[in-house]
């Protein structure tokens, strides 16, 4: 068989469906799990010692009571992990859920623990050519 894209072998009198060349980058990322990070209060300690089985199940609890859904597929919470500054990671299925969940974030973070913050989303940005006395108002 020549050609990429997929190819079926027979394996133990099965047909099995391979692939003769590299998945796409973006095919692959597709398939790796999400990750979102959630800010926790620094001036409160007590995340820190949460089991993560805790945490996972609380986040799944509520993303269930919100019907929280990707390509009708519902959204679940696969493992959880607390960082040293405190912030939690919570690991979805795929990107798709894990943006969903960035994208809600404020809608469910609270009901899982009162000390996660859904902080707004912030980006860099660089400014080239703009004067150092430049005035928005005129």
């Amino acid at each position: 068989m020549s050609g990429a894209g997929p190819g079926v072998c027979a394996v133990a009198g099965k047909q099995v469906l391979i692939w003769l060349t590299t998945p796409s980058r973006p095919l692959l990322q597709s398939f790796k799990p999400g990750k979102a990070i959630i800010h926790s209060d620094p001036n409160q300690d007590e995340i820190r010692k949460l089991d993560c089985g805790f945490l996972v199940q609380q986040a799944n609890e509520v993303i269930a009571k919100l019907d929280a859904q990707v390509q009708v597929e519902p959204i679940t919470i696969k493992a959880a992990q607390v960082l040293k500054s405190g912030d939690v990671v919570f690991f979805s299925k795929n990107c798709a859920q894990q943006t969903c969940l960035m994208e809600n974030k404020h809608q469910w973070t609270k009901e899982v623990h009162k000390h996660l913050e859904a902080t707004p989303s912030s980006f860099m940005i660089i400014a080239h050519g703009i004067p150092k006395g430049f005035n928005p108002e005129s």
